[in-house]
């Protein structure tokens, strides 16, 4: 056999993988060093090019005039609120529904169908839009929070495999013998062993709601409840954090660089946070995902 551990080809395919995968983190890498960099940078090297991936000078006036703003404040203050409470949310709706799977309750296999279909189809942006007024929700917290428990099946069906596997069928039948009806086996069994899955549909869901747009952009008139991700659209597009406020530098190339710059800080407040809590659930995210791809 040519390919065996400690041979040639085998150090050679080695070397080859290690190789690839420093380029492909390098790609990855870049775009975000390189934003650094750009909301730090001295302002006439941001706006003459000068920034190609380490900062060029050190200034943080973007970072100071962004959080001196109200409305990088109060998105902030949305966005954690939206999270949270659409975090809480899925992973209630979404262990209930997987362990109702489970249980394999009466038109078990219909309801699967059904959920299955979902996958594939939606009723579509303006029916979405008419049900969300018709039950009062248009500029309500909860067009953006409660949705989000609903938007796809496949993490019911992931949470399914992984309490099948992990959770033996003598486990229920014992607490039943014990006196617990299933609402108790859930609050007491079921979540205190589902940690690891737990965190990785915890992990997306946090994504999908920080990250949220178009909802907000559909269903919120009112700018004062508007996520990160709008008010950073909104810098994007205009270059400064208050439209109606012009641009504190005479200097054009001043200018150009610090609409450049507050740019790019708004990208890294954006981001940061989210960056920042995957670190601590990387390993349950790795045992989840592992755990919950074994068995159909």
């Amino acid at each position: 056999m040519l390919y065996y551990k400690g041979n040639k080809i085998s150090r050679m395919f080695d070397v080859a993988n290690y190789i690839l995968f420093f380029l492909i983190s390098l790609l990855m890498l870049y775009p975000f060093i390189y934003t650094i960099s750009l909301s730090i940078s001295n302002l006439s090297a941001v706006a003459l090019g000068k920034v190609i991936l380490f900062p060029v000078g050190f200034q943080t006036v973007a970072y100071s005039m962004l959080l001196k703003t109200n409305d990088i404040i109060n998105a902030y203050m949305n966005t954690i609120t939206y999270t949270v409470l659409g975090t809480v949310w899925a992973l209630f709706v979404q262990t209930m529904a997987a362990y109702a799977l489970v249980r394999k309750p009466k038109g078990y296999k219909v309801i699967v169908v059904m959920m299955t279909i979902t996958m594939f189809f939606n009723g579509g942006l303006v029916p979405s839009f008419l049900v969300m007024k018709a039950i009062g929700f248009i500029d309500k917290i909860w067009a953006i929070v409660i949705p989000g428990a609903f938007l796809t099946s496949w993490t019911i069906f992931m949470m399914r495999v992984y309490y099948k596997i992990t959770i033996p069928d003598s486990l229920y039948e014992s607490a039943h013998i014990d006196g617990a009806n299933e609402f108790k086996i859930y609050l007491s069994i079921i979540l205190p062993l589902s940690t690891p899955m737990l965190a990785t549909m915890g992990l997306f869901a946090v994504i999908r709601q920080w990250n949220s747009f178009l909802d907000p952009l559909i269903y919120l008139n009112d700018a004062r409840k508007w996520p990160l991700q709008l008010v950073l659209r909104r810098i994007v597009q205009l270059g400064a954090s208050d439209p109606g406020k012009t641009i504190i530098y005479g200097d054009y190339l001043e200018a150009k660089g610090y609409a450049t710059s507050l740019k790019a800080a708004a990208i890294i407040l954006t981001t940061g946070p989210i960056l920042l809590v995957y670190p601590f659930v990387q390993k349950y995210f790795v045992q989840g995902m592992t755990l919950g791809s074994i068995k159909g």
